[in-house]
């Protein structure tokens, strides 16, 4: 199963086509990326203001980031709407909004299990960058939850937490 990697142009296209974009926060965080989320095939790094500080194979609208900060609400609302990411739904079935790691994640629900994506999102509260850092990571099988959201919340303590 393919997963995609980062590459400097990849980074440095999304950068370019994207106005709303820290391109120092983009460098400073490609190589965390790739060693705690190198199997993930899809990742949004992104502030509570909307600012992407980080993104591979991916990209975001305005729209999409507020909802993803949505589901760290009410628990009954994140079930009914999901992860929503570049317009593909994950059911979300395990919602952890409160603590020192909030957590929302779930898996795409079509087809055979044996093929379905995941799908984890990580908040960070970050006072320097004006609130709270988002992350939202995808990966396919033979990755799980267990292992990419241990691994999720180890990128953002590590690479986030100066932000």
């Amino acid at each position: 199963m393919a997963t995609a990697h980062s590459t400097g142009e990849d980074v440095q296209q999304y950068a370019a086509s994207n106005p709303n974009t820290d391109r120092v926060q983009i460098n400073r965080l490609e190589a965390p990326a790739q060693q705690f989320l190198g199997e993930c095939s899809r990742i949004l790094v992104f502030t509570a203001d909307g600012q992407t500080l980080f993104a591979r194979s991916c990209q975001a609208s305005p729209a999409e980031m507020q909802r993803i900060q949505s589901l760290f609400g009410a628990r009954e609302d994140a079930l009914k709407t999901g992860i929503v990411l570049q317009n593909k739904r994950y059911e979300v079935h395990r919602h952890h909004p409160e603590g020192p790691d909030p957590l929302v994640y779930g898996r795409t629900m079509v087809g055979d299990p044996e093929f379905s994506e995941g799908a984890a999102v990580h908040m960070l509260a970050s006072p320097q960058a004006g609130g709270s850092v988002i992350s939202v990571v995808t990966y396919e099988m033979p990755n799980i939850s267990a292992r990419i959201v241990s691994q999720l919340v180890q990128f953002a303590h590590t690479a986030l937490s100066s932000l």
